[in-house]
């Protein structure tokens, strides 16, 4: 039974250390990452090779994927709109939120069911439920039903199998109808449909995503999914949310077991509004705009960065990677090149444009000698600007780190890695330059500062320079270093976009990352996923939604890495 598998393989994964345990505290991961056996490479059965590979032949490996992630914020809110409308989001809101010091994937070990977090949860669960009630037939079969048990029961098993994002089996549909029965006896058929829609929204199945597999196709170290958890699966890698009904309805009929099948799902998906949402999310991650509202300004010296500045920051960003993805070409390299933006009355000031009629926002096009994609995005370069005016470290560890995916050496523990004091007259970069030829220093300055050097024609608000705060020219001349392809000397940020739009070690990076979004922090680097991604990204000319769309069809987003000790049935 599903029930059982459920209860029994959450037991198994918070043993193993897969998730946060329900009620708090952290897990010990005895075996290997994500509880998974780490003797066995969990190798796919052979296959692979078709259209989303890019036409490479090799062999995946199964990924380390949580076989139980509880839902972000972002997901828990995302899908309480989806089965219940809209009305649901303002009540959902004050679900906690989750760590924030999260890039790209959520560890699923931080998402755990704290008693704070099952509390706010009892308590969205009965707010909802209670206004979901309140226009019972948009969700119920029956408003006031004849044969009231049937009513309950197909509501039991058509919101459920929503709700649980695959059928349920006659144990749950057992167990619903006697909490309906509950509900019903004191308060009548609406008052049942309200406190079984209270327990669903509870239920382990709806705020975990459980991927418990199927004996059919695994092997001893990988788990193959069910047709219901792929539809799963692309439902949140594209939408962040549960699966509509047409994605149910393709799993029931097993059809999402092929690649052409896979991609004509995906590309759906694509096609609807909230793809849109989760892809510029997505990159609002990648570049950092997300901690905008953390980083410390100076407020004599900004005395405009506000709650208002920063909202309206976060939103450019969205519409100009919305309009390059969904409106213009959805090329990598436009990301990184375009020579327009979206600005409001608040936005308009920074880059020194004529104010939109009526304040609202409006694409303008920008200096290209100033401004090249999202790189000289105001808000991206003041996310990444701590109090100075300038600051080289900062900017240019944001590109080596989230762009390159170069991972930094730890400084000394006993290093001051305080930047230096401006010094009247002498320029950032020349203290700079002093400061990072230290020894115990240099190490990480070479690849940080001279990538941040490019940067030096920009202030903590993003806003363009020839002084800088000392009053000294602005020396915007920079260095690539350790990249595949893209070494060598540049002037400014925007050359520096350029070089970066056609490198392979941003492509590299980026489809990483989208590894990462999908499947969890502790996927393995699989060379061949790589190789696949790749040849397919090429094929496409870069093209970034058919990039998720290959992330979908590679043969490992079908699987699982097995856990140690785990019985399929």
């Amino acid at each position: 039974m599903i029930a059982t598998r459920v209860s029994a393989t959450l037991m198994l994964v918070l043993w193993a250390g897969c998730t946060g345990a329900v009620g708090g505290g952290d897990i010990q991961r005895p075996t290997g990452p994500a509880g998974n056996d780490p003797g066995d490479p969990g190798t796919l059965p052979p296959g692979g090779g078709g259209p989303g590979s890019g036409g490479v032949l090799c062999q995946e490996t199964a990924p380390l994927v949580a076989a139980a992630r509880r839902l972000t914020r972002d997901q828990y809110i995302n899908t309480l709109r989806d089965l219940l409308g809209d009305s649901a989001i303002a009540m959902a809101q004050q679900i906690a939120k989750d760590d924030s010091s999260a890039t790209i994937a959520f560890d699923p070990r931080s998402l755990i069911v704290s008693p704070d977090w099952a509390s706010d949860a009892m308590t969205v669960a009965e707010a909802v439920a209670k206004g979901a009630v309140a226009n019972i037939t948009s969700i119920a079969p029956c408003a006031t039903p004849a044969n009231e048990q049937g009513c309950a029961t197909t509501f039991i098993t058509t919101f459920g199998k929503r709700a649980y994002r695959r059928p349920l089996d006659l144990a749950e549909v057992d167990g619903l109808k006697k909490i309906y029965d509950i509900g019903a006896k004191n308060g009548g058929y609406s008052h049942g449909v309200e406190v079984v829609l209270r327990g669903m929204l509870q239920s382990p199945a709806f705020l975990y995503r459980l991927e418990l597999g199927q004996k059919a196709g695994s092997t001893a170290g990988s788990v193959k999914l069910s047709s219901h958890e792929v539809a799963t699966r692309l439902a949140f890698l594209l939408w962040n949310s549960t699966p509509d009904q047409a994605l149910l309805d393709a799993a029931d009929g097993n059809k999402l077991g092929t690649d052409a099948e896979i991609a004509a799902a995906a590309r759906r998906l694509l096609a609807d509004p909230r793809a849109r949402e989760t892809l510029t999310s997505f990159h609002g991650r990648w570049f950092g705009i997300g901690g905008l509202s953390e980083v410390p300004k100076d407020p004599a010296k900004y005395p405009q960065f506000d709650d208002k500045l920063i909202t309206a920051m976060s939103t450019e960003v969205k519409m100009f990677v919305d309009d390059v993805l969904f409106k213009g070409d959805g090329r990598m390299e436009s990301l990184f090149t375009s020579g327009f933006t979206y600005v409001d009355a608040t936005l308009a000031p920074l880059y020194k444009v004529a104010a939109p009629a009526g304040g609202a926002f409006t694409r303008v096009d920008l200096n290209p000698a100033q401004r090249a994609g999202i790189l000289t995005n105001a808000g991206i370069i003041s996310a990444h600007t701590f109090d100075d005016a300038s600051q080289p470290i900062h900017r240019g560890k944001f590109v080596r780190e989230a762009l390159l995916c170069t991972v930094l050496p730890d400084p000394p523990p006993d290093l001051n890695v305080m930047p230096p004091v401006p010094t009247p007259g002498v320029s950032t970069r020349q203290k700079l330059i002093e400061h990072s030829n230290t020894p115990s220093c240099k190490v990480c300055h070479v690849m940080m500062d001279p990538i941040g050097f490019g940067f030096e024609g920009y202030d903590g608000l993003g806003r363009f320079l020839t002084v800088d705060s000392n009053g000294q020219p602005v020396d915007n001349s920079g260095e690539l270093t350790g990249t595949k392809d893209a070494d060598g000397p540049f002037h400014g940020a925007v050359e520096l976009s350029k070089k970066l739009s056609t490198s392979a070690s941003v492509r590299d990076c980026l489809i990483g990352n989208v590894v990462r979004f999908a499947q969890g922090p502790d996927a393995a680097d699989d060379s061949c996923v790589q190789q696949k991604m790749n040849a397919a990204f090429d094929a496409t000319k870069h093209d970034v939604k058919e990039l998720f769309v290959s992330m979908a069809r590679v043969d490992s987003f079908r699987y699982r890495r097995a856990i140690a000790g785990e019985v399929l049935p």
